[in-house]
């Protein structure tokens, strides 16, 4: 007898499990449909610190799954684990502000994809909430609907798609689309993995985007401005390939690195299209660039109207295949001061078509605003034509100023003076 209710007490104590939900509500149903759900009943959503259920979407039973009344939680409530499977496609919405949180994180395997909206005013919160829910996502995730705060976000708190303390890996994709889809998150939490890509398709906003780690081999991929900015984090790390690709831009000198006074270092840029408008690598060049390469567009290297933010390297190569680049570029209400532009180019400055304008600022302006590109390796042009529209006499001018062999081929250059400093230089 004793033995029997030991064992009677035992099983009382011990703690609820949380439960593997699958839907199986078909191609459209109701969240909140028990017989939707197997085992059957909603799945279960828990406070703080417990853990809800696990909510599995599984392709096999149906490979696009539309829900459109996801509940109205609070910002303390949470599930277990976010699971998606053989190649299914969930379009996921909710009719008022809500919060789902993951506290342990998302599976998104490779050929799936989670498309989160919401109705107009709602916020959206998708993600993990603990420093144990790690996230690997090889998917796809979108960001689109049209509310007026659709965002990703770390903390619990704020909104957005939160993505743990505990880490969360993109090798797949996550795309911002919706009118309003933000992310914001701290240093590092988010990484890009190689391969892996954000994707920003909407036009840019007023606050900075958060500061996702962008290894080598990953991709911010910008395609949806048009006439605002986006402006990056100062704290973020942007190892990968920032791909500028806006055929709807309207906007003129729209600036890729906004930041007055920003320092920190892109890795690579490649400009393809600026719609009917252009865009501005920084209006006061205080930046660090590892590769540039100009194929489309109209881009501007800089606009440089003050004493100081004098800090601007390319240190890789300079590539212009297609597109008009121009150096020192003027700018709308450009009536000030303009100073001198000096870049300076580490391995290859090399051009194969398009346009490259060292100068068009006016030529009244003090002390003036001339442009000077020093290269440490090669000048390689073959297509396309080099010129300076602004008179600034010597000091418009491409230098070579390695310290090893370096080669020189112009096919088209007019107004510019070709400047060797560099002993060691053969002409082509």
């Amino acid at each position: 007898m004793r033995i029997f209710t030991t064992i009677i007490l035992f099983i009382l104590y011990l703690p609820c499990n949380a439960v593997v939900k699958t839907w199986n509500g078909g191609a459209a149903g109701s969240w909140n449909t028990p017989g939707n759900w197997s085992p059957v009943g909603v799945p279960v959503i828990a406070t703080s610190p417990s853990v809800g259920d696990d909510i599995v979407f599984d392709g096999s039973l149906a490979l696009t799954v539309t829900i459109t009344d996801y509940p109205v939680n609070a910002s303390t409530t949470q599930f277990g684990q976010l699971i998606l499977s053989n190649n299914i496609t969930v379009n996921l919405s909710s009719s008022g502000d809500t919060y789902m949180l993951f506290l342990n994180g998302l599976v998104i395997p490779a050929g799936t994809r989670i498309n989160i909206g919401a109705a107009t005013t709602s916020i959206f919160i998708f993600g993990s909430n603990s420093s144990t829910g790690y996230s690997s996502i090889y998917g796809t995730i979108e960001m689109k609907g049209t509310g007026t705060n659709i965002t990703t976000n770390r903390k619990i708190f704020q909104s957005g798609i939160n993505f743990s303390s505990g880490g969360s890996y993109i090798y797949g994709k996550l795309i911002f689309s919706g009118p309003s889809a933000t992310f914001t998150s701290t240093t590092n939490v988010l990484v890009i993995q190689s391969g892996g890509e954000m994707q920003w398709a909407r036009d840019g906003v007023a606050s900075a985007v958060a500061p996702f780690r962008y290894n080598d081999g990953s991709t911010l991929n910008i395609t949806g401005i048009a006439t605002s900015p986006l402006i990056l984090s100062d704290f973020g790390n942007y190892y990968g390939l920032l791909i500028w690709n806006c055929p709807s831009q309207t906007g003129f000198n729209i600036p890729i690195v906004p930041y007055v006074g920003l320092l920190w270092h892109l890795d690579s840029i490649r400009v393809l299209n600026t719609g009917t408008g252009s865009s501005t690598l920084s209006a006061t060049p205080c930046y660090s660039v590892g590769h540039l390469e100009v194929q489309g567009g109209v881009m501007n290297l800089g606009s440089r109207s003050v004493v100081g933010c004098g800090t601007y390297l390319i240190t890789s190569d300079l590539k212009i295949t297609g597109g008009t680049v121009t150096g020192n570029a003027t700018f709308a209400g450009d009536a000030g001061s303009a100073y001198p532009m000096t870049l300076p180019v580490q391995r290859d400055f090399i051009m194969t078509g398009g346009t490259f304008n060292l100068t068009n600022r006016p030529t009244g302006l003090s002390p003036g605003g001339a442009m000077q590109l020093n290269v440490g390796r090669n000048v390689i042009q073959t297509g396309g034509t080099i010129s300076a529209s602004s008179a600034f006499g010597s000091q418009n001018q491409i230098n070579l100023n390695g310290s090893a062999a370096q080669t020189l081929e112009f096919s088209n250059v007019n107004d510019i003076l070709i400047a060797i400093s560099n002993t060691s230089a053969t002409l082509g």
